[in-house]
């Protein structure tokens, strides 16, 4: 084909092909210092082939687990472990799941291997507490310093 006639060429520069739109990188979230730090402590553990737990949440009576996020920990005390994190557990859990928000009824904590996906959820129940243990809260709630 010949070019057009110079008339009917058009007015101004001759306009540049657009360019593809680069994607912008979506930057994560900055963690709290105390979330950062256990996200690398969990990192550590993990490099260090310490056993790692999935852990799952649900309301008592309920059937389907929902996950609640993972610890790196020795087998023998993954239970104490895991009630000994229950607020920051419980707090992620409804953070991700809002049907716990309005849950009345006590959580349930269960956990399993992460390295085994197909092993059924171990319930893990709350400890009894023992004198030694009773005593040390007694002891930290009378001489804790109270908080700024």
């Amino acid at each position: 084909m010949s070019e057009p006639p110079e008339q009917f060429k058009g007015f101004g520069r001759p306009v540049e092909p657009a360019k593809p739109a680069t994607p912008k990188r979506r930057r994560q979230p900055r963690l709290p210092d105390e979330e950062y730090r256990a996200r690398r402590k969990y990192e550590q553990a993990e490099k260090e082939g310490q056993p790692t737990f999935e852990v799952f949440v649900r309301e008592t009576g309920k059937t389907e687990w929902k996950a609640a996020g993972a610890i790196a920990t020795a087998s023998n005390t993954i239970v104490q472990a895991v009630w000994s994190e229950e607020p920051k557990l419980r707090a992620s859990a409804v953070r991700q799941y809002a049907s716990l928000r309005k849950a009345t009824e006590p959580l349930e904590y269960g956990y399993r291997r992460k390295e085994f996906p197909d092993d059924p959820i171990l319930t893990a129940n709350r400890p009894k507490p023992t004198v030694i243990s009773q005593f040390r809260q007694f002891l930290s709630s009378k001489f804790s310093r109270p908080k700024k």
